[in-house]
């Protein structure tokens, strides 16, 4: 799923490619995107959507149907307010109910926060 280009740079058998926008009002939800495929079938979420990406989560209802999930996440720096975290924490339970966290690395255009001391 990308909305930033019209069809992928290499066509693959294996692979099947939708153009979309996900988020925002006019945004698609992933659940109903996932309705197009057929039941059984599997991928990988890769999400890079600007600041979007805890509306389009939220609304996830389960992400076992992704092998792997791949995501840009913004405004971490927010995480000490208890809004914003309480979305996060959701997205973490929603995640943890079929998935491990395996690597995170941290953008350094920047700079950094302290929390906590």
């Amino acid at each position: 799923m990308d909305n930033s280009i019209d069809t992928p740079p290499k066509d693959h058998k294996n692979l099947t490619f939708k153009r979309a926008t996900l988020g925002g009002k006019d945004g698609v939800l992933i659940d109903d995107l996932l309705k197009s495929f057929d039941l059984t079938s599997q991928g990988v979420l890769k999400l890079d959507i600007e600041g979007s990406e805890y509306e389009t989560l939220s609304e996830v209802e389960s992400f076992q149907r992704f092998t792997t999930i791949i995501l840009e996440l913004h405004n971490l720096h927010k995480i000490v307010d208890d809004h914003f975290w309480d979305i996060f924490k959701n997205i973490l339970v929603k995640f943890s109910q079929n998935h491990s966290v395996v690597f995170l690395a941290p953008n350094n255009c920047c700079g950094f926060s302290i929390i906590g001391g």
